[in-house]
């Protein structure tokens, strides 16, 4: 997440950490922790983006002066804090990789789950069906 777009996109509202706080249901001191250590996770984020109204990409968009993953001058425009770095090692993107993995297999996992809904969804249509129909047949 783009940390300084947040800032930026709050500055230019006129929003307080204790406004946006209070709409996307945390205490000021949490969102300021969070927001310190740069580590927001992607429900919270998904909150801020309908709380300001915007997509939740805008967050992990390029920012001015970033022509791409490396950016031009060689710095690392990726983490969970987004802090940059000049020497793009291979610790660093070992780092990465496994961040991505990570958030590959949480991706997954809620796949899972948004499948399990909806069988679980489609379970209760059906009963609904059938005790419509109990409904409408004890009204004849």
């Amino acid at each position: 997440m783009n940390i300084s777009k947040l800032n930026n996109l709050l500055k230019t509202r006129n929003i307080t950490q204790k406004d946006i706080s209070s709409k996307i249901g945390i205490s000021q001191n949490a969102f300021s922790q969070a927001l310190k250590r740069g580590d927001f996770r992607i429900s919270m984020i998904e909150k801020i983006a309908a709380a300001l109204n915007v997509p939740v990409s805008y967050f992990f968009e390029e920012s001015e002066g970033q022509s791409n993953f490396f950016g031009e001058t060689g710095n690392v425009q990726i983490g969970r804090n987004n802090k940059q770095s000049n020497k793009n090692t291979g610790a660093d993107c070992t780092r990465y990789i496994t961040e991505i993995e990570y958030l590959k297999k949480e991706v997954k996992g809620l796949g899972v789950q948004l499948q399990a809904k909806d069988k679980e969804n489609d379970s209760l249509k059906e009963t609904i069906k059938a005790k419509d129909k109990i409904i409408s047949l004890l009204e004849k």
